[in-house]
């Protein structure tokens, strides 16, 4: 189609148009952006501990075997997925591969027929089949950290799949470059339809914390070293649980590979927390979450450099966003009042100068207790 001049000069109008909107709606609001928010933060915690309250002992460390006697152990916790459990199961068990490996499925009490179809794996010497009460993940994996004898960890979640071969390429480029994580690429499948998401264009051997925080923090798709986990677990009675990944696990290798090739599938379904979470006070959880890591980062030793404290400015401006968004007004404000309070226990020993430009935005924002201001930028990318 020929675009003609007058056409040109419509859309240079109404381009011009969106951006004169934009700053007389950040003129407006100039007023209210640059107000401190005065809220006492032990008065927010408070509020935000009536609404959904922090659980308690949601961090105890699980002891680990010392006695490692086959390659890789596959964790899969297993919650009302009686239509996708056979699926996981099979795609795991049918692996051609010449590493050993043991598959721990810690079913945690469904409410379908997922306790009957788990236990008829049994059969199989590789698979060993354990119960829990408690309808929580985090629960299920911690169990079965504790039962598993691999030199490596792997995580699978029962409404996923493996793709053929994934075991033995993931296994063989970890003891190639002696590395302590390796990642592959996924394929999100949602609706019937399948979304690819590589992990790298090619395989890249990074040794740096900054390097793979350049991957997703998901639990899935990789395979660790099990040191990693020694003093580690994933907190208890909380969504979000992955976040360790990034914060914890991470920060302790000292070498990550990253594969081009596909290996795992991700199934999103419209019932799960990803798909539902900012409808409920559970959203809350991405706070109480932070805050069982920054605790359990300062049991570990794990200083907080400009790294993380950049990982923290992310998480509590875009992903916290898009999950309390829906939440009252107050809410959000007691929110903000809480993160800014811990990150300004953070950033003491920070070198702020050392940030990008776009995270130095963010930390004024934190430091001068701008919600207006963090309102706006998580809102619309932008500083009013």
């Amino acid at each position: 189609m020929k675009v003609t001049k007058s056409v040109l000069r419509e859309s240079a109008k109404v381009q011009y148009a969106v951006k004169l909107c934009k700053r007389i709606c950040g003129l407006w609001n100039l007023r209210y952006a640059n107000k401190k928010l005065e809220k006492d933060p032990k008065e927010a915690l408070a509020f935000l501990n009536s609404v959904h309250p922090y659980p308690k002992n949601i961090m105890v460390s699980v002891p680990l075997k010392k006695e490692r006697s086959i390659d890789l152990s596959i964790i899969v916790p297993a919650h009302n997925v009686e239509k996708y459990i056979r699926q996981c199961m099979e795609s795991i068990l049918e692996q051609k591969t010449s590493y050993s490996y043991e598959v721990i499925v810690v079913e945690n009490a469904s409410s379908d027929k997922t306790w009957e179809i788990v236990r008829s794996y049994e059969k199989d010497g590789r698979v060993k089949v354990l119960r829990s009460q408690e309808p929580d993940p985090s629960r299920a994996r911690n169990i079965g950290l504790r039962e598993s004898s691999g030199k490596y960890l792997m995580f699978v979640d029962s409404d996923d799949y493996l793709l053929p071969d994934t075991l033995e390429k993931m296994m063989e480029n970890i003891l190639k470059h002696q590395a302590d994580i390796v990642v592959c690429g996924y394929k999100k499948l949602e609706d019937g339809r399948f979304y690819d998401y590589p992990a790298a264009k090619e395989k890249k051997v990074w040794g740096t914390c900054e390097d793979m925080l350049h991957v997703d923090g998901f639990a899935w798709g990789k395979v660790y070293r099990w040191e990693l986990f020694q003093d580690v677990c994933f907190p208890e009675w909380l969504w979000y649980e992955d976040s360790i990944i990034h914060m914890e696990i991470f920060p302790r290798a000292s070498k990550m590979v990253v594969l081009p090739e596909y290996g795992y599938v991700y199934r999103r379904n419209t019932g799960s927390i990803t798909a539902s979470h900012d409808s409920t006070e559970r959203c809350l959880d991405t706070l109480w979450v932070m805050r069982a890591i920054i605790r359990k980062r300062k049991e570990l030793g794990l200083e907080c450099d400009e790294i993380i404290y950049g990982e923290y400015l992310k998480h509590f401006t875009d992903i916290s966003w898009l999950r309390i968004r829906r939440q009252p007004a107050e809410v959000k404000e007691a929110f903000f009042c809480a993160a800014s309070y811990y990150m300004a226990r953070e950033r003491r020993n920070v070198d702020i100068d050392s940030l990008s430009p776009e995270l130095k935005k963010i930390d004024r924002i934190f430091a001068g207790r701008r919600e207006k201001m963090w309102e706006s930028y998580c809102k619309y990318g932008y500083l009013i």
